[in-house]
């Protein structure tokens, strides 16, 4: 099952959706401008499509299961300042840009991640903890970190291609 481009896009009155568990994608722009505030996901979950979410202001919790192997497209949750809880991060393996800027994420688990995107953390300012990089991530785009100011800790001993001011 797929949630299409602009699916719930602008839906207002929209808080709480249930039933996630069978969804396999989010495609772009699905909750952008919405009301939505939390959402759990399903081991089926594969591909978070860019600017899924962009403008739902209220989204402050995402959960994703510790089975699934997600791709976060770019500017996926870009602007979500309310966005704090991100549950089972180390699902995601590959983060596009500008995927978590701006966002009030505290905490990733990067276990299973790939790749980070130009920008994919930039201005992030209550990202302190990125921890479990492991020998498969292998490439830190442009800025990735940029504006990342309370990261105190990063483990860049496997990364292979390491952009410009990634970590500026």
């Amino acid at each position: 099952t797929s949630i299409g481009a602009s699916t719930f896009a602008d839906a207002t009155n929209l808080a709480t959706i249930t039933g996630l568990n069978g969804v396999t994608s989010v495609g772009s722009n699905a909750f952008s401008n919405s009301k939505i505030s939390s959402l759990t996901f399903g081991s089926a979950l594969a591909n978070i499509a860019s600017s899924a979410f962009v403008g739902a202001n209220n989204l402050s919790s995402i959960t994703l299961n510790t089975n699934s192997r997600v791709v976060v497209g770019d500017s996926a949750f870009s602007g979500l300042s309310n966005l704090s809880s991100l549950t089972n991060s180390s699902a995601i393996t590959s983060i596009g840009s500008n995927a978590f800027a701006n966002t009030s994420i505290t905490t990733f688990n990067a276990n299973n991640l790939t790749k980070i995107g130009d920008s994919a953390f930039a201005n992030a300012t209550k990202l302190s903890n990125f921890t479990g990089a492991s020998n498969k991530l292998t490439s830190i785009g442009a800025n990735a970190f940029s504006g990342a100011t309370q990261i105190t800790t990063l483990d860049l001993s496997n990364v292979t291609n390491l952009s410009g001011t990634s970590l500026a």
